[in-house]
C-alpha cells in the first residue's frame, strides 16, 4: 500500500482509558484511515468492540519500549487495507495484540529486526461478527505475516487460524497453548528460509509448510496431532523437523509420503512431502535428549560387493576390509580405515529402485587400465576426475558406463577414513566415506566415538561438480572413449502398435519413418505405440537431457482424415517443446482413436531412437527387446 500523506501520532489524554477512536488523542485531531497514517510509541492504545482498522499502523520502540493495541472488552480486525508495522528501527519494541473474543488480521504484519517482538493474546470472548468462518476465541490471519531479521513472534495461550500467508525468514515464531488450522474450505501457507524456526506446540491442520533457501526448522511437540492432510514442500538437506519428546522411532516411505512409528510398531506421525524427495537424498532420523531430528541427507555413496580397493598389501575386496586396515591414497599415502558401513538392498521390491541400481563402470572406459576390472558403484558415489568429485550417476553414457537393469539385489559398502580422502578403486580414483548425516542408512551404523556430521563445503576432499563445463569436459571425454573402443551410435527403427493386448503387423506400405498398421474392425478405440528409448544425454556429452525419449511423432492419419495429435495423445507423451512440430514419446504411448474403426492407421515420424552399438558385440548393449539396426 502507498505511505498515507498525513501521519498521526497518538498521545492519549483521555480518561480512564487510551481510545483509539477518540480524535483529541491524535496528534493533529485525525483518527486513523487509509488516508491518515499512525504511529504508537509505547503505551496501549485501547481499541472500542468489533472496530476495522484500516490505517498503516506503526508500533515503534524509543524510551518506551512496550506497546500494546488492545481490543476494549472485545475483538478488533485489521482490515484488508490496513498495515501493522514493527521494527527496531527507532529502537528496541515489545509490541502486544491483545483482545477478548479474537483478533483478525486481512491486511498485513511486518515484523523485523533482533530487537524487535510481537506477542499475541486472545481471551475468551464475543466473536466478531460479519467474518465467516472465523472461530473465537483465536487469532485469525487471512492476510499476510513477515517476520524477518530475527525478529519473533509469539501466538500465547489462543488458537492461531490461518488461511493467509506466513513468512519467517530468518526470524521465530511460536504458537504456544493453541491449535493451529485453516478452514473446511482454505488452508494456510506457512514459509520457512534462511535460519528461520516455527514451533508449534498443539494440534497442526489445513496448511502447507515449505521450506525455502538457507534452512529452517519445524519444531512439533504433539506430532500425533499432526494432521496428514497438513503438506510440507521444499524440505532439503539443511532443514530440519524436531519431533520434541518422540524416541525410537522408525520411518517409512511410500512416495510422498512418510509414516513414523514408536517403538511398538503404532502409527505416531505421517508428513505428506507432496512430491518424493531428490532421489539423490533419503530421509534420516536422529535421536537427541529432547525428542527425534527428522532430515534429508543425501544418499551415502558405496562400493558394491566386489570391488577391489587398493591397500598396502594390494587390491583386497572391499567386503574383505575390515576397520584399521591401511589403504592406499591417491597422493601415495598410507591410511587406516575407521569405519566400515554396509547396506543389502533388494531392488526388485524398492519402490526407488532406480536410485539405488549400480551403475556399472566397463574396463578401460576412461583410458586403458582404468578401471582395471568391471567397477560397480552406487549412482551418488562421485570420482575424482579434473579436479573435482563428479557423482558417476552423472557420467552414465549408455555405453561404457550404465545403470544396471537387470540386477535384483546389491550390497553396498563404504570405506570411511580419518577424514575424507580419495582412494582407488579398480585404479579409478574415488571418495571415501563422507558423514554428512547419513551414517544411520547402513547396517552397521554404530556411531564410532570420532563420529561427527560434516558438510560437503568444509570437509570435502574436493569441490562437487554436478554440472557446467568441467562435467561436459569429462563427458566429451569418455564419449571419444567409447568410439576409440569400437563403440557406435546406430538409428532404432522397430515400431510396433498394440491395440486389444495384440501387435498388430505392419501395413505393406509402411517405412521406418511411416509406420502404417491396419486396424481391426471391432477394437476398443485405444492404440499403444512402442518403441526403444533413448536419454539424449548419454549419446550427447553437451546434453542435459535425461528424458527416456522414444518416437517423435509429427502427424497421425486415420483413412484419409489427419487426426490432431494433442487430442489423442494420452499416457506416455512428453509435453510438446515450445516451436516443436512433433512431441515425443517415452517408449510406450496411449493413443485414442474413434472406436471400431476399421482403417488403416498411418504415423509421420519425426525422430527415431538411437543407442550404441558394442564393437564386435564384445560389449553389446543390453535392450528390453530385440531390435533393427540402421547402420
Amino acid at each position: 500500500m502507498a505511505v498515507p500523506p498525513v501521519t498521526e501520532m497518538f498521545q492519549p489524554i483521555t480518561s480512564p482509558a487510551p481510545d483509539w477512536s477518540a480524535a483529541q488523542n491524535w496528534s493533529a485531531g485525525l483518527v486513523p484511515d487509509q488516508a491518515v497514517a499512525a504511529i504508537i510509541t509505547g503505551g496501549v492504545a485501547m481499541i472500542d468492540p468489533l472496530v476495522v482498522l484500516s490505517a498503516q499502523i506503526t508500533l515503534q520502540g524509543g524510551a518506551a519500549c512496550n506497546v500494546t493495541l488492545s481490543g476494549n472488552q472485545s475483538g478488533f480486525s485489521i482490515g484488508a487495507d490496513a498495515a501493522l508495522l514493527i521494527s527496531d528501527q527507532t529502537g528496541p519494541v515489545a509490541a502486544s495484540l491483545f483482545a477478548a473474543g479474537g483478533i483478525l488480521n486481512q491486511g498485513r504484519i511486518d515484523l523485523a529486526g533482533a530487537a524487535a517482538s510481537l506477542r499475541i493474546v486472545v481471551q475468551d470472548g464475543p466473536a466478531i461478527a460479519g467474518f465467516y468462518g472465523f472461530t473465537a476465541p483465536s487469532f485469525g490471519n487471512s492476510g499476510s505475516i513477515t517476520i524477518t531479521d530475527h525478529a519473533a513472534l509469539t501466538i500465547a495461550g489462543t488458537a492461531l487460524q490461518n488461511t493467509g500467508s506466513i513468512n519467517i525468514s530468518a526470524a521465530d515464531m511460536a504458537v504456544i497453548g493453541g491449535a493451529l488450522a485453516g478452514t473446511a474450505s482454505r488452508a494456510g501457507h506457512i514459509m520457512i528460509d534462511q535460519g528461520g524456526t516455527l514451533s508449534l506446540a498443539d494440534q497442526v491442520a489445513g496448511q502447507t509448510i515449505s521450506f525455502g533457501p538457507g534452512g529452517g526448522t519445524l519444531t512439533l511437540a504433539d506430532l500425533p496431532d499432526f494432521a496428514a492432510t497438513n503438506i510440507v514442500t521444499g524440505l532439503g538437506s539443511q532443514d530440519v523437523i524436531l519431533l520434541e519428546g518422540e524416541q525410537n522411532l522408525s520411518l517409512t516411505t511410500n512416495g510422498p509420503v512418510i509414516t513414523l512409528r514408536n517403538a511398538s510398531s503404532r502409527i505416531v506421525g505421517q508428513f505428506n512431502f507432496a512430491t518424493p524427495p531428490d532421489p539423490a537424498t533419503h530421509f534420516v532420523l536422529t535421536q537427541q535428549q529432547n525428542g527425534t531430528i527428522l532430515t534429508l541427507a543425501p544418499n551415502p555413496p558405496c562400493f558394491a560387493r566386489g570391488t577391489h580397493i587398493l591397500t598396502q598389501s594390494g587390491y583386497v575386496p572391499v567386503e574383505s576390509l575390515k576397520p584399521h586396515d591401511p589403504v592406499v591414497t591417491i597422493d601415495g599415502a598410507i591410511k587406516p580405515i575407521r569405519w566400515i558401513g554396509q547396506r543389502h538392498f533388494d531392488i526388485g521390491s524398492d519402490p526407488h529402485s532406480h536410485d539405488i541400481r549400480p551403475v556399472r563402470i566397463l574396463p578401460g572406459a576412461f583410458a586403458p587400465g582404468l578401471p582395471r576390472r568391471l567397477l560397480r558403484l552406487s549412482p551418488d558415489h562421485a570420482l575424482f576426475l579434473e579436479g573435482r568429485l563428479i557423482p558417476v550417476k552423472y557420467l552414465l553414457n549408455g555405453a561404457t558406463i550404465l545403470r544396471e537393469q537387470t540386477c535384483q539385489a546389491v550390497s553396498y559398502y563404504h570405506v570411511e577414513l580419518d577424514r575424507h580422502d580419495i582412494i582407488l578403486a579398480e585404479a579409478l580414483p574415488v571418495e571415501t566415506y563422507l558423514d554428512t548425516g547419513n551414517r544411520a542408512a547402513f547396517e552397521t551404523a554404530q556411531q564410532p566415538a570420532f563420529a561427527r556430521t560434516q558438510n560437503w563445503d568444509q570437509h570435502a576432499a574436493a569441490a562437487l561438480c554436478c554440472a557446467g563445463p568441467i562435467l561436459q569436459k569429462a563427458r566429451k571425454r569418455l564419449h571419444e572413449r567409447a568410439i576409440a573402443l569400437g563403440f557406435s551410435i546406430r538409428t532404432l527403427t522397430d515400431i510396433a502398435l498394440w491395440v486389444d493386448g495384440v501387435k498388430l503387423p505392419y501395413h505393406r506400405s509402411a517405412t521406418p519413418t511411416q509406420p502404417c498398421f491396419s486396424l481391426p474392425a471391432d477394437h476398443r478405440g485405444v492404440a499403444i505405440i512402442r518403441s526403444p528409448h533413448f536419454s539424449p544425454a548419454e549419446l550427447d556429452p553437451a546434453s542435459n537431457d535425461r528424458r527416456a525419449l522414444g518416437i517423435a511423432i509429427r502427424a497421425v492419419k486415420l483413412g484419409r482424415s489427419r487426426l490432431l495429435l494433442d487430442d489423442i495423445a494420452g499416457a506416455g507423451f512428453h509435453p510438446r517443446a515450445p516451436d516443436d512440430h512433433a512431441r515425443w514419446t517415452d517408449g510406450e504411448a496411449q493413443i485414442a482413436l474413434p472406436a471400431g474403426r476399421a482403417r488403416r492407421l498411418q504415423f509421420s515420424i519425426a525422430a527415431l531412437p538411437k543407442a550404441w552399438h558394442g564393437p564386435l558385440e564384445q560389449h553389446p548393449i543390453r535392450l528390453n527387446r530385440r531390435f533393427n539396426l540402421i547402420g
